[in-house]
């Protein structure tokens, strides 16, 4: 794993983009462009976390920590040996409560300052324990807030936050291309050496793009490809092998 500063990354794109002495781009804008690659991967892989709630006597629904983006898990009551895990289903239906099966439901509050709930249909006793909540996080708002200051990743992604870096000095450099005067009026050869450089750089741009959403479809698959083993069956019996 590799823990980065935004200063450090930005210092790692600039040797991709052939600039280590700031001398096309200034620190300050590789170091925006730096945070934009850390959002934008934080979407992609959501860190995993583990929030523990104490379970209270005959309650059925706990508040879980703000920024929550998917549960992956849920254990209760935990400790057990095998691990014990509610099956995710709709608390709307009846069968949520007398099935027989013990369920947990999440109550999502999309709202800025609301956070989601937990139903789980077991009722606790009077000794009722705790409940491992294992879930997927966003670590900013679409904000930025808070301000990410460092990343940590697998050393095989820290390339694919470079190159989001090398899209984004492509992206500026045919945007100041394009906002520059206009050769004057009648120099249709200058006209035509401008409009050749703005498709050539327009490529530039959207081969970068490519590159970069590549690299994130490829990163996404070698995360998967390290679970080979499908997850157990919950519901249904495994069939007998022949």
């Amino acid at each position: 794993m590799a823990l980065l500063s935004i200063t450090q990354l930005a210092d790692l794109a600039q040797l991709a983009i052939c600039d280590p002495s700031a001398g096309t781009w200034p620190q300050a804008t590789v170091e925006a462009w730096a945070i934009e690659a850390i959002r934008d991967y934080e979407a992609a892989f959501p860190r995993s976390l583990i929030t523990t709630l104490s379970a209270a006597n005959g309650i059925h629904r706990y508040a879980l920590p703000m920024g929550l983006r998917a549960i992956l898990s849920v254990e209760y009551p935990t400790g057990q040996t095998p691990p014990k895990y509610l099956v995710q289903y709709d608390r709307r239906l009846p069968s949520f409560w007398t099935a027989g099966v013990q369920f947990y439901d999440v109550e999502n509050f999309r709202d800025a300052g609301s956070s989601s709930y937990l139903w789980i249909s077991p009722t606790p006793g009077p000794t009722p324990g705790t409940i491992e909540v294992y879930y997927q996080a966003e670590q900013y708002d679409y904000l930025g807030n808070p301000m990410p200051t460092a990343v940590t990743a697998p050393d095989h992604h820290v390339p694919l936050l470079v190159q989001y870096i090398v899209w984004k000095a492509a992206q500026e450099h045919m945007f100041q291309e394009m906002l520059a005067p206009a050769p004057p009026g009648g120099q249709y050869e200058q006209s035509d050496t401008r409009y050749s450089r703005m498709n050539a750089m327009a490529i530039i741009v959207s081969n970068a793009r490519a590159v970069y959403d590549n690299a994130l479809t490829n990163a996404k698959a070698q995360d998967t490809d390290a679970y080979p083993v499908a997850p157990w069956n919950l519901t249904t019996p495994a069939k007998a092998i022949s």
